[in-house]
C-alpha cells in the first residue's frame, strides 16, 4: 500500500514515519533483527526514490580495484 501512495504528497511522507515506528518498536523488541533490517531499507529505498535519491549503504562499490585507492 505504501508505494501505492502519490510521492508527492503528505499522506506518503506520514506513511513513511508510521512504517519507521513500527519497525523500530519491533527493532527494541529483538524481534528478527535480519527481516528487519531489510524491511527498513527497503522502505527507504521507496521512499527516496520519490526525491530522485540513491541511498548508498556503503562506499566501498565506488573503490577502483585497480589503483587500490578508496
Amino acid at each position: 500500500m505504501f508505494q501505492q501512495v502519490d510521492p508527492t504528497s503528505d499522506e506518503k511522507s506520514m506513511k513513511y514515519h508510521d512504517l519507521l515506528e513500527k519497525i523500530s518498536l519491533l527493532e527494541s523488541k529483538g524481534k528478527r533483527p535480519d527481516d528487519i533490517n531489510q524491511l527498513k531499507q527497503i522502505l527507504q529505498n521507496d521512499y527516496y526514490k520519490q526525491f530522485n535519491v540513491n541511498y548508498i549503504n556503503s562506499l566501498s562499490k565506488f573503490d577502483d580495484p585497480n589503483s587500490n585507492k578508496k
